[in-house]
């Protein structure tokens, strides 16, 4: 598995689910693989000679080349020899293996886009291992390159407290109230009475381990003002009660059968012509089209052909998402833009997030019944998050369920 996820969520994300594998990273010529059991880092390979293991023990414990050598010729690693001759101990070994690995892992934080691969694999711990959410809070702590904190949040990034820590400390606390309406980060790390860098290494801990996450404004679009009081624009809540999703397809299933019913009634009671007629519009829609296109059928007895373009797919086109995946939202917005202005139908307007980072997040998360489209908002560049295609705004308003606001595609 390659990705271009971003590092330290991707290290969260291991350690949290405990997850075995080797996790590769290279850029500019630097290689590192971390081999981690369970969520813990047993081992390190580098292509730095500094960073081996080896040198670990010439430098931090002062072992003589020789010893190296004859635990070579015992077919044992240096480790296990040095501690059978009682010149190592365990703790001792950890702490050394812990020093190596937080600087490993602060030098491929600093990597500005590094190529990263997983692959799970069952691994065994020649050395003590060192636990991966602490060694990474370490790294973060000791970071020392502003750069990573800039990449981490861009000019602008607002964020809102998600959860709480088990046992928060004082400072945490006090920096979750200060994001809890959703304040911008550069503004809370600047009226710090902490310091620039303390400030944005918590603020970084807290949003890695998900308990801060991405503010999403709802201020922006006139549409959705009107709707603020009642609705929850949170585009990817997932429904939590089994017994609301049977309900709703009960009462879907009911409403057609009766549909159903009608239409037959009303075909009894019409002539030959009307019976035409309708019975054309019955299967255009029982057979919705999976994408807008244009059908051409005969009205009257004139024989004249009347295009009708239909828009009644739940789905937007999945092309872009080539280049949602590329990281290339402008790219793909304005692809889905061009595509709503020539369709007839409605869709729900969900958000409007003006930090590109945060709005790609945001898309992926949702899914392929999601799309995006520019939205200039003075002079930033901004991006609706859309949901679905319908027909008609009444059906837009139905599968909204008070959570958007249904909006026609063309005006997009």
């Amino acid at each position: 598995m390659r990705t271009r996820e971003n590092l330290a969520f991707l290290l969260a994300s291991i350690g949290k689910q405990k997850i075995s594998g080797i996790l590769s990273i290279n850029w500019g010529g630097m290689f590192k693989s971390f081999l981690i059991k369970k969520g813990k880092i047993c081992d390190l390979l580098s292509n730095r000679p500094e960073e081996s293991l080896e040198e670990l023990l010439r430098t931090e414990f002062e072992v003589p080349e020789d010893f190296l050598a004859r635990a070579l010729e015992a077919r044992k690693t240096p480790v296990e020899f040095l501690v059978e001759k009682g010149l190592l101990t365990l703790s001792e070994t950890h702490r050394g293996n812990r020093k190596r690995v937080v600087e490993a892992l602060r030098d491929v934080l600093e990597w500005l886009e590094p190529e990263i691969s997983f692959q799970e694999w069952e691994v065994n711990c020649e050395l003590p291992p060192v636990d991966l959410l602490e060694a990474l809070k370490e790294a973060i702590t000791s970071m020392k390159d502003r750069r990573f904190f800039k990449r981490l949040f861009p000019l602008g990034a607002r964020l809102v407290t998600a959860s709480f820590p088990g046992k928060p400390t004082e400072r945490e606390k006090k920096l979750l109230r200060e994001f809890a309406g959703g304040r911008d980060v550069w503004e809370v790390v600047r009226k710090s009475p902490w310091g620039e860098f303390p400030t944005l290494k918590l603020i970084s801990i807290l949003y890695i381990f998900g308990f801060l996450k991405p503010y999403i404004a709802e201020e922006s679009l006139e549409e959705i003002e009107e709707y603020r009081k009642t609705s929850n624009l949170n585009p990817y809540e997932e429904e939590s009660s089994f017994g609301r999703k049977v309900l709703l397809i009960s009462l879907l299933l009911v409403i057609l059968a009766g549909a159903v019913f009608f239409l037959y009634l009303k075909l009894s009671s019409s002539g030959p012509e009307t019976q035409q007629k309708t019975g054309e519009t019955q299967r255009v829609i029982e057979n919705p089209p999976e994408s807008p296109r244009k059908v051409s059928q005969k009205t009257g007895s004139s024989g004249e052909k009347k295009t009708v373009k239909k828009t009644s797919t739940a789905l937007p086109p999945q092309g872009p998402w080539k280049y949602v995946k590329a990281g290339k939202l402008k790219r793909a917005a304005l692809l889905w833009r061009d595509w709503a202005r020539s369709t007839r139908g409605y869709t729900v307007l969900k958000q409007l997030n003006c930090v590109e980072e945060y709005a790609l997040l945001n898309l992926k998360r949702g899914g392929r019944m999601y799309f995006a489209v520019p939205y200039r908002k003075g002079n930033r560049m901004c991006y609706r998050i859309c949901y679905g295609v319908f027909p008609s705004k009444e059906e837009a308003q139905k599968a909204s369920r008070g959570k958007g606001v249904p909006y026609p595609l063309s005006a997009l």
